[in-house]
């Protein structure tokens, strides 16, 4: 069993300070065990990497802490919610609110430029006025170094620049959890430990929760603790 990742105090989300509680989580698909029993926690405000063979159930896992799917058995906590029991609309809508997600694809709307990119999640949260969505859009490029590039289209970026816009529409939100699934995996070092330092930065800036699935030593040691997952268990 996983034990919690370690953090300074900071404000916590949980009454202990624990940002995600899985207790006992597991998941078939067809008719495979991909998890089983799995138990950790995360505290509010630091970071966690998971590792695992390919097959190991990584990715299903992240998948399940982002609300996309959920445990067959078990129970999730994020914040102060108990997730499992939401309804489907109240699970997008937590997600919208609550949990950012960063791929090994940008995954950038070609047609739309920088700005509107990263704008994309506010522009689903109706209490987010005109003059706050630019604010937090402009704050979210800053700190990713990517002030000046509002106006240009994903195709006029680098593989680089592309991923730490998407790095940027995950902050916009100021989630509670932060997402990453091989966030780095298709990047140059520099600009892979650019993307980690920035995560890393609005876990201490903000409190954010970052779990990364990676297999990548290097970024795994940069992570506050590791969980790793062997045959579907933790």
């Amino acid at each position: 069993m996983a034990t919690a990742c370690e953090s300074q105090v900071r404000p916590s989300a949980m009454a202990d300070g624990t940002a995600i509680r899985v207790r006992r989580g597991s998941k078939q698909l067809a008719g495979r065990t991909i998890l089983r029993d799995v138990s950790f926690d995360v505290d509010r405000g630091s970071s966690c990497a998971i590792l695992g063979r390919s097959g190991s159930g990584k990715s299903t896992l992240l998948a399940i802490l982002g609300l996309l799917d959920r445990f067959d058995s078990g129970d999730l906590q994020i914040a102060d919610h108990n997730v499992g029991e939401l309804s489907p609309a109240g699970r997008d809508e937590y997600r919208r609110r609550h949990i950012g997600f960063v791929f090994q694809r940008a995954a950038l709307i070609r047609h739309l430029n920088v700005f509107e990119n990263v704008a994309v999640p506010l522009r689903y949260a109706s209490t987010v006025g005109r003059r706050e969505l630019r604010l937090r859009v402009g704050s979210a490029l800053a700190s990713v170094a990517l002030e000046g590039f509002e106006s240009q289209r994903p195709t006029e970026l680098s593989g680089g620049e592309q991923q730490r816009v998407a790095v940027a529409r995950a902050l916009v939100t100021r989630p509670t959890v932060l997402l990453a699934d091989e966030p780095t995996g298709a990047l140059d070092a520099a600009t892979a430990d650019h993307v980690i330092s920035t995560m890393l930065s609005a876990s201490e800036r903000d409190g954010t929760s970052v779990v990364v699935v990676t297999h990548d030593s290097v970024i795994a040691r940069r992570m506050e603790r590791s969980i790793t997952l062997v045959d579907g268990q933790a």
